[in-house]
Parts: C-alpha cells; structure tokens; sequence
C-alpha cells in the first residue's frame, strides 16, 4: 500500500494535488500521468474502472433469450480462451526460464479470459432474472 506522500514523491504532484487524489471527493488525475500512476502503484485498476465506465455508459445492456446452442457456443469460446492461456503457459516455461515478452502475452490470455468470463457470466445472469420472472 502506497502513502500519499510516496504517491507525491514518484508522481511529482503538489501535496494539494496528492491530497486531492487519496480524499473521498471526486478528483482526476491528468490522463497522460494514469498509465505512470498505475505502474507506480502496481496495478491498473484506475485504466480498468475507466473501460468498465466507458462502456457501460456507452452500451445499454439489452436482453437477448439464451437458447441451450448460445450456452454452448459461449462455452465453447470461454474454453477456447482458457485453453489459449495453457498454451501460452506451457511456451513460455518450457526453457525455465519466464521472459518478459512472454509473461506479457499470458497476461493478455488471462485478461481475454477474464473478459470471456465475465461477459459469458453477465448473460447467464441476465437469463437467470429472465427465468425467475416467469415463476
């Protein structure tokens, strides 16, 4: 866990802008210092919540009936995705050694996975509603 003062002190910011940041009230950092913010703090959990935001905002959920075939194809390409993450697992330890370039590709399976799952998971969840509303 990161102070405010460390964050001060890597980012460059004026102890009212550090401030500003750790206070419960809504406050932005620049766009050009989120991607050196996230790398500081070790994670990307700001760049996540602004995709999230970005598309919820963008795209009203519409229902759309699952039918047994689009559970199974939904299945099938979240397994596709998973299986991608062994194969990327299995080319990048087979010299023991883990390499920069190829931890960054299973990243981006797991990420896709994640995705897959997630949005697999919001229209299960969807059709669940659409079920128990019928009872």
């Amino acid at each position: 866990m990161n102070t405010e003062a460390e964050v001060r002190e890597e980012m460059g910011y004026s102890e009212s802008n550090s401030h500003r940041l750790f206070s419960v009230e809504e406050y932005y950092t620049s766009y050009g210092k989120i991607p050196k913010l996230c790398k500081f703090l070790g994670n990307n959990i700001i760049i996540l919540w602004l995709i999230v935001k970005a598309n919820k905002d963008m795209h009203q959920l519409v229902y759309q009936k699952m039918d047994c075939p689009e559970l199974l194809q939904e299945a099938v390409e979240l397994l596709k995705e998973t299986s991608g993450v062994g194969e990327d697992v299995s080319a990048t330890i087979h010299d023991s050694k883990i390499k920069l370039n190829e931890i960054c590709r299973v990243i981006k399976e797991v990420y896709e996975v994640v995705a897959k799952g997630i949005c697999m998971l919001g229209k299960l969840c969807m059709h669940e509603r659409f079920l128990s509303l019928k009872v």
